[in-house]
């Protein structure tokens, strides 16, 4: 949140789905949907967007053509010259400064980009929808890359007063 404090910790493994939410205090539970995982961001998210903003740099959308109408766009395009993804990169043009996806109606925007163990990325990024008048605004401290985790980071523990939610409701039972 703006003023420091978490206002989630989301846990992925593989198709699990675990969200600490603490407006709510709630934990919720189920299968990692870009349904399920849309409760949480201004207005539906792909698994893709959702990773695009959480790793901090764009992935390159399924394209036919590339096109470049001047220097620091790249244009990622379907048959039928559908634009499917719009890249404009930094002053120096090293880095995606700016992504339009059209499909999803979202513009990203990257900034202070850092490295870390050769992977750069963006420490801050920006999530702007068409159809929404919210906008998510990720800022990382840190980024860690290709490490061994040990399995007990899989884990999130309820804290005293938070409730379980169930995302789906053959999720009600499961472990």
């Amino acid at each position: 949140h703006r003023w420091g404090q978490p206002i989630l910790h989301i846990l992925m493994d593989r198709r699990r789905l675990e969200v600490l939410f603490f407006p709510e205090s709630r934990l919720y539970v189920g299968d990692s949907t870009p349904e399920a995982l849309s409760r949480f961001f201004p207005g539906p998210f792909s698994a893709d967007l959702i990773w695009t903003v959480l790793r901090g740099y764009p992935g390159i959308v399924p394209h036919e053509r590339v096109f470049s109408p001047h220097g620091g766009r790249i244009t990622l395009m379907k048959p039928g010259e559908e634009e499917v993804e719009i890249i404009d990169l930094d002053q120096k043009g090293l880095h995606p400064a700016r992504v339009v996806l059209p499909d999803q109606q979202a513009l990203l925007t990257f900034s202070d980009i850092q490295e870390s163990g050769g992977i750069h990325y963006a420490r801050v990024v920006r999530v702007d929808r068409e159809a929404d008048t919210r906008t998510l605004s990720l800022s990382t401290e840190r980024m860690v890359f290709n490490r061994s985790i040990p399995g007990e980071i899989f884990r999130i523990e309820k804290p005293p007063g938070f409730s379980v939610h169930y995302l789906n409701d053959e999720d009600r039972g499961r472990p």
